[in-house]
C-alpha cells in the first residue's frame, strides 16, 4: 500500500462521528486502570484513594465503517496464502480493532478533598466541570473525547467485512 493511500485510509478512520452506543451505565469499582491518564494529568499527588466513585457516562461508539470494513477485506483476500501466514503470525492472534467507545468520567470526590482536586485540575490545566455539590460529596465531570476507554477486536483471520 502505497503512502498516499494510507494516509486516505487513515483520514476515513477520523471521519465517522461518535455514535450513541447503548451500554450499561458503567459503574467501576477498580478503576485505577481506566483513571489512569485521568489520575496522571492531575499530577502526581492525586491517587484513586481520594476518589470515592467513578462512572463512564455519556457513552458513544466510533465504528469501522462498512466500505472500509470491505476495503480491508477486499485487500486480505487479495493475500496469497504465504502472504497471510506472514501478516497474522505464528500464533494467528493478530486483532483488528473495529469499534472504540469514548465517555466522560463522573467523578464523586469527598468534599474535604474540593480544595486540593480544584488547585490539582487549574494548576494541571485539566477541565472539570462540578456538576453537583453535596453536603459532604461533590460529583465532576472529566470530559474527554480523545482518548477511547474500550474497543471491540476482531481476529483478522476471520475478519469479513
Amino acid at each position: 500500500m502505497s503512502q498516499p493511500d494510507w494516509t486516505a485510509l487513515l483520514s476515513e478512520l477520523q471521519t465517522p462521528p461518535c455514535q450513541v452506543a447503548a451500554l450499561a451505565q458503567l459503574h467501576l469499582r477498580n478503576f485505577e486502570k481506566v483513571s489512569g491518564l485521568f489520575l496522571q494529568s492531575l499530577g502526581a499527588e492525586w491517587t484513586e484513594k481520594k476518589i470515592m466513585s467513578m462512572r463512564i457516562k455519556s457513552v458513544c461508539a466510533r465504528v469501522l465503517p462498512d466500505p472500509l470494513r470491505m476495503k480491508v477485506d477486499e485487500m486480505l483476500e487479495q493475500l496469497n496464502a504465504k502472504q497471510f501466514r506472514e501478516l497474522i503470525g505464528p500464533p494467528g492472534r493478530v486483532h483488528l480493532i473495529t469499534e472504540l467507545y469514548y465517555g466522560a468520567l463522573k467523578l464523586f470526590i469527598e468534599k474535604k478533598f474540593d480544595a486540593e482536586l480544584q488547585s490539582s485540575a487549574q494548576k494541571n490545566n485539566v477541565a472539570l466541570t462540578l456538576v453537583n455539590e453535596g453536603e459532604f460529596i461533590n460529583e465532576y465531570d472529566f470530559e474527554n473525547t480523545a482518548v477511547p476507554f474500550a474497543y471491540r477486536l476482531e481476529k483478522l483471520k476471520r475478519f469479513k467485512g
